[in-house]
């Protein structure tokens, strides 16, 4: 499921393989989506921007979430 969502991750954001980086940007009105923007600020706590994105961990309720229960609610929320 992990490795899924990563992959996904990558399709619906700009994502460079070579320099692993993840980027959101939007410079008008008619490519702003919002529910893309929210899922980049809920998965990189960022409005937008370019991102390591070596691997699903290096999103932030890997690093602050202790519990596992708490991790498989938000991999699904994504």
């Amino acid at each position: 499921m992990e490795q899924k969502i990563y992959e996904e991750l990558c399709k619906l954001f700009n994502f460079n393989p070579e320099t692993k980086r993840i980027t959101y940007e939007y410079n008008s009105i008619e490519n702003y989506n919002f529910f893309k923007d929210l899922l980049f600020q809920f998965c990189f706590l960022s409005k937008e921007g370019s991102i390591k994105f070596e691997d699903i961990y290096v999103l932030w309720f890997y690093k602050s979430v202790i519990s596992t229960n708490e991790i498989k609610l938000y991999l699904e929320i994504i």
